[in-house]
């Protein structure tokens, strides 16, 4: 029991992805699952705080700029719910927007990655806020 919510049990962790470019998230998706993780998709970032809400991933990659809800703004509601807080996020930006960063950082977000995303960061970045999934 994290934080008094029960964790879900998974054979392998699952990562949430937000993103509204379909390329970017079937290389993300990919990526994650090369890892040994399971990826659910997100397409806006209301989207991704109500998936947050009901799957209670292990981790949310959150793309910054999406229609309807941003991501630093949906990064800062998933940080304010009890149900949520608990769930790590990683921002990914683009390299011109790095200026967001600073944004992300102060809505409640664990890290960034700057897109596009190289995979042994993203290894890292990932278990750097849960265990690395068992292997296959």
């Amino acid at each position: 029991m994290l934080f008094g919510f029960a964790k879900p049990k998974r054979a392998k962790p699952l990562i949430l992805h937000a993103d509204d470019d379909a390329i970017s998230h079937a290389l993300i998706t990919a990526m994650v699952q090369e890892l040994g993780y399971d990826c659910m998709a997100a397409a806006n970032g209301m989207e991704a705080f109500q998936l947050a809400e009901k799957l209670l991933p292990d981790v949310i990659l959150m793309d910054v700029n999406m229609p309807i809800m941003d991501g630093i703004e949906a990064c800062r509601i998933i940080k304010l719910k009890a149900t949520t807080k608990h769930i790590p996020v990683i921002m990914l930006t683009s390299m011109d927007m790095v200026k967001d960063v600073d944004k992300a950082m102060a809505a409640g977000a664990n890290a960034y990655l700057c897109k596009p995303v190289d995979m042994p960061l993203l290894q890292a970045k990932l278990t750097a806020v849960i265990p690395p999934p068992p292997p296959a």
